[in-house]
This record gives C-alpha cells, sequence and structure tokens, in this order.
C-alpha cells in the first residue's frame, strides 16, 4: 500500500511549513486517513496558538483552523474557528484542487490568511 500523501498535499507543504515556521508554528501532529480518500490533518503549534491544517481528499479542498491556547495547550473542539472568514473561498470553494493553477492561487490565499491573522512573516 502506497501511503504518501497527495500531490497536493506534498505540494501545500512545501509552500506553506517555511511560512508557518517563520511565524513560530511547530509541527505538533498529523493523520493520514487512508480509508477516507486520503485526507489529512495536520497540527501546528507555537505559544498562544494551535493550527490545524485539512485536506478533504474526497473534495479534494483544503483549509485551516485556529484555536487560542494557554501556552502549547490542547482546544477542546469548540474552540476551533475557521481562518478564514465564511463566504470566502476556502473550505465551501468548488474549485477541486490538483497541482497547477487553481491550486497556486489556493495556496496563496491560505499564505495571505495567515499573515492576516499572525503578523507578517519575517522570511
Amino acid at each position: 500500500m502506497d501511503r504518501t500523501p497527495d500531490t497536493v498535499v506534498l505540494e501545500a507543504r512545501a509552500r506553506l511549513e517555511p511560512l508557518l515556521s517563520s511565524l513560530g508554528f511547530e509541527l505538533d501532529s498529523e493523520s493520514l486517513s487512508f480509508g477516507g480518500f486520503a485526507s489529512v490533518t495536520t497540527e501546528y503549534v507555537r505559544p498562544g496558538d494551535r493550527l490545524k491544517f485539512y485536506w478533504d481528499g474526497r473534495d479534494r479542498m483544503m483549509w485551516f483552523a485556529v484555536a487560542s491556547v494557554e501556552g502549547r495547550g490542547f482546544a477542546s473542539e469548540d474552540r476551533w474557528k475557521g481562518l478564514e472568514a465564511v463566504g470566502s473561498a476556502g473550505r465551501a470553494g468548488s474549485v477541486r484542487l490538483r497541482v497547477g493553477e487553481f491550486l497556486s492561487e489556493r495556496l496563496l490565499q491560505l499564505e495571505r490568511a495567515l499573515e492576516d491573522r499572525f503578523g507578517p512573516s519575517i522570511r
């Protein structure tokens, strides 16, 4: 069984993780669900904030959720909020992402949302 994540996830990691690192985030955990269309959930943490990256392998969409925490603590499910405003071209977007133009545009949207929420990076 091939356990490699979708190429979209690999490209998202390569582009977003340097930004997350510059914003002070570190990888905390990652879960791949092969029975769920190779969906991925990755959690990052920095003092005061937790951030989850979601890849829905079936609908081919990606988004982030954020929670404020004490130190590097965990957040209950009710504390998580979408990073982007409702109605933005985020999780509810209708474009099924594949490597190429639409993915590049989506990653740029996520980069902007991360910098808007957490301040400019030091990259």
